[in-house]
């Protein structure tokens, strides 16, 4: 082979151009960064649901427990389970846990507790006092100095918005007028109690035979609450061994 047949040999083993490669190289990064976009929206995506997902349980936890606590405030007949001074942020409310059906005053301390149940700067905690005195169905004694436990039921908690903002909780006792044919005021239905500014009065609360709760509960981003990822709660209890009576009108209170 002579030299010249190498050197045109060489010229025609052709490679990439400058442009060649600059094209390909922006071409590889703009796929680089898409994919790398994609992993960020699925991994912000990933993180909003699982925030939202402790937000839920979070707040089925709470609910659970003040509706189980609420379920056992009628421990005789004629028993009164709100307290005076509740508010829409603060559900005062006594109950009791016994191995017994019935809770029995013949101890020096009856097995019975008043529960605090209140929202401050966001946070829902439940407040336990110890009873000191007292006999059934009348109001027990506590020891308000201290409570017994303090339990956090959940953060990041805010009131639920539905056409305004609704109270925390809600009082309601019997409508005075019974009217079976409607379907929003048969022989259950309940008229809602305002609270003053002090609070239920003893007159109020000795008619409470309803309490509703609601909240909202927003993941752990601080950012959660304005773009809408609030998870709402609500459910009611009704104090009551047994249907209310048919009369014209309804006399009953809690715990009958």
């Amino acid at each position: 082979m002579s030299p010249a047949s190498g050197i045109r040999l060489i010229a025609d083993e052709r490679g990439f151009s400058l442009i060649e490669l600059l094209v390909a190289m922006i071409g590889s990064i703009v796929v680089v960064f898409a994919a790398f976009a994609i992993y960020i929206v699925a991994l912000h995506q990933s993180s909003r649901i699982g925030d939202r997902v402790q937000a839920d349980q979070s707040g089925r936890t709470a609910i659970a427990r003040v509706v189980e606590e609420l379920h056992s405030g009628c421990m005789q007949k004629e028993f009164t389970p709100v307290q005076a001074k509740s508010t829409p942020t603060e559900l005062r409310f006594d109950d009791a846990a016994s191995s017994e059906p019935q809770i029995g005053s013949s101890k020096a301390k009856p097995e019975a507790y008043q529960d605090r149940v209140s929202v401050k700067s966001g946070t829902l905690t439940d407040e336990r006092y110890p009873v000191e005195s007292g006999t059934l169905p009348k109001e027990f004694i506590y020891n308000e100095t201290t409570p017994s436990s303090k339990l956090q039921l959940a953060t990041n908690v805010a009131e639920t918005e539905e056409k305004g903002k609704v109270p925390y909780f809600k009082y309601y006792e019997y409508a005075k007028a019974a009217s079976a044919g409607s379907e929003t005021s048969g022989v259950n239905a309940l008229t809602e109690v305002k609270p003053g500014e002090k609070g239920l009065s003893t007159e109020q609360a000795a008619k409470v035979t309803a309490v509703e709760v609601n909240f909202t509960v927003s993941p752990r981003e601080s950012n959660a609450a304005q773009s809408g990822q609030k998870v709402p709660f609500t459910n009611e209890v009704i104090f009551s061994l047994g249907l209310p009576g048919s009369e014209a009108t309804i006399e009953d209170t809690p715990c009958q």
